[in-house]
């Protein structure tokens, strides 16, 4: 039997996002390994295949990145990702904030977290994107 994830949400099982470990200063067009300890303070794992989602959002851009990481899979306790991201040649220079969501067109899983931009998006942390040229 499937739990509808609004019934897991009623029964306020929580995922926070534990730990989380990233280059401070990665290059566009590199890789940005992504290393996180999420905590499912549950009785179950989540259910639906829903994609956790990474945003990278500057001052005058946003990049989103499918994780492709199964969620079913994170048990009650602590599951560890890593993971990388291919970071576009094209990226600005600058500092962007370091967002992770889980969410479809019709459902959202709420992280306990200490910031949260709007009712998706869950800020863990800030980063500088250069270019890797020198001054």
């Amino acid at each position: 039997m499937t739990i509808p994830l609004w019934a897991l949400q009623a029964f306020s099982i929580l995922r926070a996002i534990r730990f989380a470990e990233y280059e401070n200063a990665p290059v566009a067009g590199g890789k940005l390994p992504l290393r996180l300890t999420i905590e499912n303070r549950g009785v179950a794992p989540i259910y639906e295949k829903l994609p956790f989602w990474v945003r990278l959002k500057g001052k005058e851009s946003e990049w989103v990145f499918d994780s492709k990481q199964d969620i079913t899979k994170w048990l009650p306790g602590d599951a560890a990702l890593n993971f990388e991201l291919d970071l576009p040649q094209e990226m600005p220079n600058g500092e962007y904030k370091l967002e992770f969501g889980i969410f479809d067109e019709d459902f959202t899983v709420k992280l306990e977290t200490e910031t949260k931009n709007d009712d998706k998006w869950y800020e863990v942390g800030k980063l500088n994107i250069s270019d890797g040229v020198s001054d």
